[in-house]
């Protein structure tokens, strides 16, 4: 759930569909005994696919090339960006601040035990131009950390509660902190305000959105995407009815707005809110198939869409990121040399990204930083779609596997090497984390002598060689000597991971998962 884009396909598609106009009504307005407005959307009227333009979308597409020095190289994470700002968080690059051109500004902290050093994975950011202020969290904090944006700390805010999986607001004019947080216990706020000194001013008990297990794997949604704060949650397959809530400062309590006929644990979901539609992202396990659907507000039409950027080549970016307004995907350029190799016709595109293009379709990608692609969401139908140009120039790229040659480790290294050390992790096919999980858990089948109330989390260490095969798979922490086999078994029979990079060259590395089983 950490990546914010994964590119599926290409290709010119003929007679591109114009939006949801053709398709039919799959969702009704429903007055809740408390007389709020909800939109319930019935998924079983949603029979086709259909191929909808991100031009519908979006009201412009800017293409941001991240600075190519060692220091700058970010691999995969969370991205945010601001007018003249974008920052990167990756557990295993850390916290990188850019100007929104893509030169390279600072590194920001580092991990560590200091008091301007975090402690533990990476979860939220944002940035606030106005006031020079750089804010991010952690998946387990105890405070905000604070940076100007020349990357030199600042004054923490403490937080009024321990947070986990925090997603924030900060209203600095009115020195506000809106925190909405992943919660085990009823007592404990799902949401609340408070100010920069640490007092609470007020919270929200998260009583039915609370998780009925205690599962790290669930995840916070808040992404202000509209004016308002919306808040979802996703449930790994927990049975319990799920909404998309717009909170409501003056009242204190949270208001429904969408739902659907699912549960979270028929076909894991999440819901995400943009100006004129609602999304529900949809895993469906068997036969595994991931899916998103679209429902217009206001004519209640829906279908099962694939996201295409019909401006850039047609690329699929079906599961991909909307937050604060935007459209964010941040990818390596050899997922775009993929996607752009039989792209052929470049007329129509603006001189410099024509240009970016043929370099990415013609040059080695793989050594390059990523590449950020920014879309601005419409607030209206009614706008149009401008594709931005870039100033790229090709003799700017730094290979980094000129600079590294002389260590030429893929060779003649046979070290096992942690996180901290890598430029980019190892990653299942796709960067389909969910995928390997899954893959994991269909070959787990429980004997009738375990009990359905064994269930948790199997913890497994292995290494991923430089081809990516897995070696060295064991059991870190079990849940049942029979279940736990089960999962050793998988682990060894799982396809080929893409291998860790270390100065542009695949090495071995380190990795351990948490596999969630349950009886089904």
């Amino acid at each position: 759930m950490a990546a914010l884009g994964i590119l599926c396909s290409c290709g010119k598609q003929a007679g591109k569909p114009v939006g949801l106009d053709n398709s039919p009504v799959v969702a009704e307005r429903v007055v809740t005994p408390q007389g709020d407005m909800v939109v319930v959307a019935n998924m079983d009227l949603m029979t086709d696919t259909i191929d909808f333009p991100m031009s519908l979308l979006l009201s412009d597409l800017e293409i941001v090339k991240l600075d190519d020095s060692q220091e700058a190289l970010i691999g995969d994470g969370y991205t945010f960006v601001s007018p003249d700002h974008l920052v990167s968080l990756a557990y295993q690059s850390g916290v990188k601040l850019f100007n929104r051109d893509g030169s390279f500004i600072t590194s920001v902290s580092k991990r560590g035990n200091g008091p301007d050093e975090y402690g533990n994975g990476l979860y939220d950011a944002q940035i606030d131009e106005a006031n020079n202020h750089l804010y991010f969290i952690t998946f387990n904090a105890r405070k905000l950390m604070a940076f100007n944006l020349q990357g030199n700390a600042q004054q923490h805010i403490p937080l009024a509660k321990q947070v986990r999986k925090g997603r924030f607001h900060i209203d600095a004019e009115r020195k506000r902190v809106y925190m909405a947080a992943l919660c085990f216990d009823k007592a404990e706020p799902a949401f609340y305000i408070q100010d920069f000194e640490g007092n609470m001013i007020q919270e929200l008990p998260s009583n039915h959105l609370a998780s009925q297990l205690m599962d790290f794997s669930n995840e916070v949604y808040f992404q202000q995407n509209t004016s308002a704060l919306d808040y979802s949650l996703f449930w790994w397959g927990q049975d319990r009815l799920d909404s998309l809530y717009h909170y409501d400062e003056a009242a204190n309590r949270m208001v429904p707005m969408f739902t659907t006929n699912l549960n979270s644990k028929d076909n894991m979901h999440n819901y995400i809110e943009l100006p004129d539609y609602y999304l529900v992202s949809r895993f469906q396990p068997d036969p595994p198939k991931s899916m998103l659907a679209m429902i217009d507000k206001q004519t209640l039409k829906g279908s099962y869409v694939r996201l295409i950027l019909d401006m850039m080549g047609d690329i699929d970016v079906t599961n991909t990121g909307f937050v604060d307004g935007n459209f964010i995907l941040n990818i390596p350029p050899f997922y775009l040399q993929q996607q752009w190799m039989d792209w052929q016709d470049l007329s129509d595109l603006p001189s410099g990204v024509a240009k970016f293009v043929k370099f990415i379709q013609t040059e080695d990608a793989e050594d390059m930083n990523n590449v950020v692609l920014i879309g601005k969401l419409k607030q209206n139908k009614g706008e149009g779609f401008t594709l931005k140009d870039m100033d790229f120039d090709p003799n700017g790229v730094v290979k980094q596997k000129a600079v590294s040659q002389a260590l030429d480790v893929a060779e003649v290294d046979t070290t096992v090497y942690d996180y901290d050390d890598l430029d980019n992790w190892a990653i299942y096919p796709d960067d389909d984390v969910q995928g390997a999980l899954k893959y994991v858990r269909d070959r787990v089948h429980y004997p009738e002598s375990i009990s359905s109330e064994t269930k948790g989390l199997v913890f497994v260490s292995f290494v991923v060689e430089k081809d990516g095969s897995l070696s060295d798979i064991s059991l870190r922490k079990g849940l049942d000597p029979a279940l736990d086999e089960q999962v050793i078994q998988a682990f060894k029979s799982m396809p080929k991971w893409n291998p860790a990079k270390k100065d542009g060259k695949s090495v071995r590395s380190k990795y351990t998962m948490a596999v969630g089983v349950e009886k089904q």
